[in-house]
């Protein structure tokens, strides 16, 4: 599959969303680089779970490594109650979040400005009504999914619109540092789900919502909280980052 190395996404102070497939990968599984905390945390995994969490913390560490031209060994992260990790020695304000569906990974650099992101696939096989009813507000619920027999959608087109809903709310969420429990926040939906990209604040607090199209069946969306619009750089990590 041809990768994009760099792209502007949207309208500033740049983000860059890094991105890749783990098959793409040419290096062995290993824990070498894995902290003691992080060795105790892969070891309470099992299967495939163990691999991704190995694999996108290697990723991660190579890509702020790159970034801030300091050793891998140099870098240590702490976590706040909701699991997001944070660098624990920070001396330029790097704020960053990560997220992976299948075999695909992302990440999410800023300075100064915090960020959230997610992706995911587009599974036909899973209950989305059930799901939406536990974790969007009812407004979410009328305007993205309800509708969509009105305004002539497939149930296909209503799939997607929940999942670009789901990503939107679990990256605003992650922004913010805070677990599903915050998922009851409602967005901006209608300018989002029109244009893929939405403004507006938290506790006068201004923030970005912005949807990114990699493939037709993944969704990912990055939240900013920032006062001005902003460009997105996309960078394909196994073409721009040595993994370490």
């Amino acid at each position: 599959m041809a990768q994009r190395s760099s792209t502007n996404i949207a309208i500033g102070s740049p983000l860059t969303l890094w991105w890749t497939r783990f098959s793409d990968l040419e290096f062995n599984p290993s824990t070498r680089h894995l902290s003691e905390d992080e060795l105790f945390r892969y070891e309470c995994l099992r299967g495939e779970a163990q691999h991704y969490f190995s694999q996108s913390r290697l990723l991660m560490k190579s890509v702020i490594a790159s970034y801030l031209n300091i050793p891998f060994s140099e870098i240590e992260f702490v976590l706040n109650r909701y699991g997001k990790p944070s660098l624990k020695h920070n001396p330029h304000l790097i704020e960053f979040n990560i997220s992976h569906s299948k075999d695909y990974w992302a990440m999410i650099i800023s300075e100064h400005h915090a960020v959230g992101i997610d992706l995911e696939f587009v599974d036909e096989r899973l209950d989305y009504r059930a799901i939406m009813h536990t974790f969007f507000t009812e407004t979410e619920i009328e305007l993205g999914i309800s509708n969509s027999a009105i305004v002539g959608k497939t149930q296909d087109q209503a799939r997607a619109d929940f999942f670009r809903i789901w990503v939107a709310k679990e990256a605003f969420t992650k922004a913010q540092g805070l677990g599903l429990s915050a998922f009851n926040q409602a967005l901006p939906l209608v300018e989002y789900l029109a244009h893929g990209y939405a403004t507006s604040d938290l506790n006068g607090v201004p923030y970005i919502i912005q949807s990114i199209d990699l493939l037709p069946e993944l969704k990912l969306a990055v939240c900013v909280f920032h006062t001005k619009q902003i460009q997105i750089q996309l960078r394909a990590v196994n073409q721009q980052i040595p993994i370490l």
